[in-house]
């Protein structure tokens, strides 16, 4: 079965991998961006009809049928730019639902991966012989996006993707090599180098402290832990996670936490994370970094 042939056999039924608020918000999406396409599609083959009807037969070999289709000025009703626009609105379609399926599970899909696997590849340089571009009558549809998205999960389901990816991305930032980079005594783990780095940044125009990376994912991670969300970071917590975030302090405190007592950095490049009580302490190197890699 061709990749078209797999858009036209969708069936359109319930589907229990979503709710139905995502089914709601992926079918309006979908008849905007079908209507669109469709649209596009039918001024194209009107207005190309029309003009190679009258002047189609003249011996130009400029394509002079092409001279009332275009302009100095914008907007262009080139066939080839039109094509190239419709060719656009698929990849719309494939960012709105991954943007909301990033917000809604908290994941981190990448809208390109899925273009690769799902859309022909056309280069822009690559006309076909009428200066058009020879590309197939596409019609995405979102069951397919999600087919797609669900295959590379290993059989977890859309609420289970976040959780998995927080504890993997930790793992990954706790060893290399199935060397451990932490150490755990009593109530403090501790990443005892290579964690962080202190110095005068240009961007800023001050001295501040930066976080390796996978160290983000710690963090992410300590706030998972303490509230058993995602997307909800307890005070001052949410002042070192951001990628765009300026850390100034070495030493911060978390009164308001029940598991995360502080975070004190070192110019050596350590990172000690001290919880409430050892028992914390142990939970969160069980459940996020691991014991064994």
């Amino acid at each position: 079965m061709t990749l078209m042939d797999k858009f036209n056999a969708v069936e359109v039924m319930a589907d229990s991998r979503i709710t139905e608020a995502d089914r709601q918000f992926f079918q309006k999406h979908q008849d905007a961006y079908q209507s669109a396409v469709e649209a596009f599609r039918q001024v194209q083959t009107l207005m190309t009809a029309q003009q190679k009807e009258v002047l189609g037969g003249l011996e130009d070999p400029r394509n002079g049928w092409k001279q009332y289709l275009t302009s100095w000025k914008f907007p262009e009703l080139e066939e080839g730019k039109i094509a190239r626009h419709i060719n656009s609105l698929h990849g719309k379609f494939i960012a709105a639902v991954v943007n909301y399926l990033n917000a809604a599970y908290h994941l981190s899909l990448d809208t390109y991966s899925i273009e690769r696997d799902l859309l022909p590849q056309q280069s822009d340089d690559d006309p076909a012989e009428d200066g058009t571009l020879d590309t197939p009558p596409v019609i995405l549809r979102y069951e397919v996006i999600i087919d797609l998205i669900l295959s590379w999960f290993g059989g977890r389901t859309l609420s289970e993707q976040a959780p998995y990816e927080m504890v993997e991305n930790c793992h990954r930032a706790a060893w290399s090599n199935h060397e451990q980079k932490f150490q755990q005594k009593k109530n403090v783990v501790t990443f005892p180098g290579g964690a962080c780095s202190f110095g005068y940044s240009c961007f800023n125009g001050y001295e501040s402290w930066t976080f390796r990376d996978g160290i983000k994912d710690v963090l992410k991670g300590l706030a998972h832990f303490e509230t058993g969300c995602f997307g909800e970071y307890p005070d001052d917590l949410d002042c070192l996670i951001p990628d765009d975030a300026i850390v100034r302090y070495d030493l911060w405190e978390f009164e308001s936490c029940k598991k995360l007592e502080r975070i004190k950095l070192f110019k050596n490049g350590r990172m000690d994370i001290r919880f409430t009580n050892e028992g914390y302490a142990r939970q969160f190197v069980a459940d996020y970094l691991g014991t064994v890699c």
